[in-house]
C-alpha cells in the first residue's frame, strides 16, 4: 500500500510524500473516499480564497508528491484545504492519508485492477474512513 503522508504547506501549495508499506505493516492511516471532478478550481475555493475575478477560468488544482506536481480534482483539493483548516498541525504532519488518485498508479492499468480488487482491504484496515462529498 501506498500513503501519502504531509510534509509542508508552502505558497498556499501542500507537500507530500508517498510512503509505501505492505498492507500488515502500514502505520495507522485516514482512508478518504471522495467524489472525482473535474481537475480544475471549484468556485468554492475560488469564493473563500478571492483570488479569481469572476470572469476569469478556474485554474488547475495541484500538489506536490515527492517533488512532482501532480493534478487534483477540486473536491479533493477542498477535503485538503479543509481538513489543514480544522485539524491540528502537529496531528496533521504525522497522519498518513490514503487517498486512490494519488496512491493508485492511474495510469497503470494492470496496478489499477489489482489495487481496486484490494480496496476492500484498504478501508477495512484504515484507522479511519473519511467520506467528502464536498
Amino acid at each position: 500500500i501506498r500513503l501519502l503522508k504531509f510534509e509542508i504547506a508552502r505558497d498556499h501549495t501542500l507537500y507530500f510524500a508517498l510512503e509505501a508499506f505492505l498492507l500488515a505493516d502500514a502505520p495507522p492511516y485516514l482512508a478518504l473516499s471522495y467524489t472525482w471532478g473535474p481537475a480544475e478550481e471549484s468556485e468554492f475555493a475560488r469564493r473563500n480564497a478571492a483570488q479569481l475575478k469572476h470572469d476569469e477560468p478556474p485554474k488547475p488544482c495541484t500538489v506536490i508528491v515527492n517533488g512532482s506536481t501532480v493534478q487534483v480534482t477540486a473536491n479533493l483539493n477542498d477535503f485538503f484545504r479543509h481538513y489543514e483548516a480544522h485539524v491540528d498541525s502537529a496531528n496533521y504532519a504525522s497522519l498518513h492519508i490514503w487517498i486512490d488518485a494519488l496512491c493508485i498508479n492511474q495510469s497503470d492499468r494492470i496496478e489499477k485492477a489489482v489495487q481496486v480488487m484490494q480496496m476492500d482491504r484498504v478501508y477495512s484496515c484504515a484507522q479511519c474512513v473519511v467520506v467528502w462529498l464536498g
